[in-house]
């Protein structure tokens, strides 16, 4: 009796323990699923929202990065010793050292045997930093199916792993003024960083998970001391807890004590449970609001940004009007147009200043209310009147803001809608030539910005003025120079015609021989004086007269008369003119020919008179040997060297 009623009670003891083991098992399996799955989503969705806002921040970050490299400065680097090259890596290393969390920031090139580092922004003796012209031997494909393609800041949401680590990466193109790329910059974010935050975020599910799973298992062990109703019912309570529905309390209806333990201790652990997950709600709440607002933050930089590079287009749209006009009175019309067009600005006016620095006359405008300034020649005493006339005698640029409250701003009536105003002084080195005025409907319209590159737009203007007023007098310089020339040529060819009296040639059936007089037919008198070729029909003949011109100056005529040609074809008007040009320019060297040598033999003769002169040892030999040199030099003439002179006053003589 003894032994089986210790087996019994050995039975009841196991079959006690195991029940306990079998609920604290069941219930942490349920709780382990349960957290699981919790776990699993929130970690799926917050690893995917870390890497989204990290590659979002990346963009954004190359993208402003990118607007900070000048593309023109950027092209000219070919190697490490370019000035160039420290400008470019001392700007990166500031992009990488602004955010602690950024590992590398580095600009790269493509020509035919791949991606090349050109500027990698690292400290002197960095590892891992890749000098000038080190081929990229482990691109991502990402990087290198957009190289080519790229407009605009890219971000790869995936972890690339290469040569020199495993990154989270972005890219964005480099820019020149003419917008062509020339090259791509690259941000780097350590892998480590992301997985840092994502193991973060694991290690605080695992910590939740374990404790939630030695709840579930105490409480499932509690649990076995009671197998009737109430284990039901907390099996119930607990699968709808399981379930999601974290409202769910135990109801204690029993005197045990342990029951009712247990009871408190699982709506304790549904009360942790549901804190807990209002607590990570909140917490993606939170972030959900952190990253809108970062959201807004980046849109607004963005718009910023965007509008900033409008801006700078506009600037190169002032630059390319300015470098395809030379000519005044189309420039300063074009300009302000552009200037108007582009930075959306309804008045825009263009003053210069007058010889005596006494008026700015608008000279240029944009706006219906300039033209009709324009009309009746508005300008406005330098110095007295409005924010133009303060501008141009101070020569410091004047911006009212609000033209209802400042003292200067003068009330044109043919601007009425103007509510602010910026007046830029055009200089050239330290002279005033006139100012560029802009005007807006907008009250406080111009900012920092807006300032500042109005004021590049004014440097610009000054130097195209300058540059067209002297391309004017080196044309009139040209023009008059020209003239003299012609002048030159046209007296030169008189004095040759009236030395040589040479009349021309004539070419007949006869053969080719001297011209024995002028021809002054009509057709011949109108080529010479309008220099145009002059064709005409008289009966079954056709004549044509070809001015023989050189630059311009008529030297002489060519006259052609045919019985076989009733008329005259262009392609026999073209080849007579070229001959007739071609002939001039022979004619042209024939004469500097010869007066070249005219020339040499005069100086020649000079020289052995001088020489035989400079022989002589004394004055009556030098006497004498002049007049026999100028003797012989000029054949029948009689010549005397007197020295001294009767008349005292005319001086004293030796």
């Amino acid at each position: 009796m003894e032994t089986l009623l210790e087996k019994r009670q050995l039975q009841s003891q196991n079959t006690t323990i195991g029940i306990r083991l079998r609920l604290a098992i069941n219930f942490s399996i349920l709780a382990i699923l349960a957290m699981g799955v919790i776990v699993t989503v929130l970690y799926l969705n917050f690893r995917q929202q870390v890497r989204n806002d990290l590659s979002t921040r990346l963009r954004n970050i190359a993208a402003v990065a990118a607007l900070q490299q000048n593309g023109d400065e950027f092209a000219q680097i070919d190697s490490p010793d370019h000035p160039l090259y420290e400008k470019f890596r001392q700007q990166n290393l500031k992009i990488r050292q602004s955010d602690p969390e950024i590992g590398y920031v580095f600009t790269l090139r493509k020509d035919e045997n791949g991606v090349y580092f050109v500027v990698d922004a690292g400290e002197p003796g960095e590892v891992n930093i890749a000098p000038y012209g080190e081929s990229y031997a482990q691109p991502s494909e990402f990087l290198l199916e957009n190289f080519d393609t790229m407009t605009q800041a890219i971000s790869n949401p995936e972890i690339v792993t290469d040569e020199y680590g495993s990154f989270l990466d972005a890219y964005a193109p480099i820019f020149d003024s003419k917008g062509q790329r020339v090259g791509v910059l690259g941000i780097d974010m350590d892998a480590n960083e992301v997985t840092q935050k994502e193991n973060r975020f694991v290690l605080i599910s695992m910590v939740t998970f374990i404790l939630t799973s030695l709840a579930a298992a105490l409480t499932g062990w509690l649990l076995g001391n009671n197998l009737s109703r109430p284990i039901t019912e907390l099996t119930k309570n607990a699968n709808r807890i399981a379930a999601g529905d974290l409202n769910q309390r135990v109801a204690v209806n029993t005197n045990i004590a342990e029951i009712k333990e247990l009871a408190l201790d699982f709506n304790i652990m549904t009360n942790s449970m549901r804190d807990m997950v209002r607590a990570l709600e909140s917490r993606v709440v939170e972030r959900t609001a952190s990253l809108s607002q970062r959201t807004d933050e980046l849109e607004n930089a963005s718009r910023k940004n965007e509008r900033r590079a409008t801006q700078l287009r506009a600037v190169a749209q002032v630059a390319r009007a300015i470098s395809s006009v030379q000519n005044m009175d189309d420039l300063l019309p074009s300009i302000a147009a552009v200037v108007g067009r582009e930075f959306k600005i309804y008045h825009v006016g263009i003053f210069l200043l007058d010889e005596q620095n006494e008026y700015a006359a608008l000279t240029a405008s944009n706006s219906e209310g300039g033209q009709r300034m324009l009309k009746h020649g508005h300008k406005l005493k330098v110095g007295q009147v409005g924010i133009v006339g303060y501008s141009a005698a101070t020569g410091q640029a004047r911006i009212a803001l609000d033209t209802g409250e400042d003292a200067i701003f003068f009330d044109n009536p043919d601007l009425p809608n103007t509510h602010s105003e910026m007046a830029i002084p055009l200089r050239v080195g330290k002279e005033v030539i006139g100012v560029l005025d802009v005007q807006s409907e907008a009250t406080e319209a111009f900012d920092e910005e807006d300032i500042e590159l109005l004021t590049i737009v004014a440097d610009q203007v000054s130097i195209a003025i300058q540059n067209a007023r002297q391309f004017q007098a080196a044309r009139i310089a040209a023009d008059e120079a020209e003239e003299v020339y012609r002048r030159y040529l046209r007296n030169e060819w008189r004095s040759l015609i009236r030395e040589q009296k040479r009349l021309g040639y004539r070419y007949s059936k006869a053969g080719v021989g001297p011209l024995k007089s002028l021809s002054h037919t009509t057709e011949t008198m109108q080529a010479i004086y309008s220099g145009k070729t002059n064709t005409t029909q008289k009966g079954t003949q056709a004549q044509m007269a070809v001015p023989i011109k050189l630059r311009g100056e008529v030297i002489g005529i060519l006259n052609i008369a045919s019985e076989r040609q009733l008329e005259w074809d262009q392609d026999d008007i073209d080849i007579c003119e070229a001959i007739a040009e071609r002939v001039a320019l022979a004619l042209e060297n024939v004469r500097l020919l010869e007066s070249s040598q005219a020339m040499a033999s005069r100086e020649r003769t000079i020289g052995e008179a001088t020489s035989r002169i400079g022989a002589s040892v004394n004055m009556r030999s030098v006497l004498q040997t002049a007049v026999e040199e100028l003797g012989r030099i000029i054949p029948g003439a009689e010549v005397v060297i007197q020295l001294g002179a009767e008349n005292e006053d005319y001086g004293s003589r030796s």
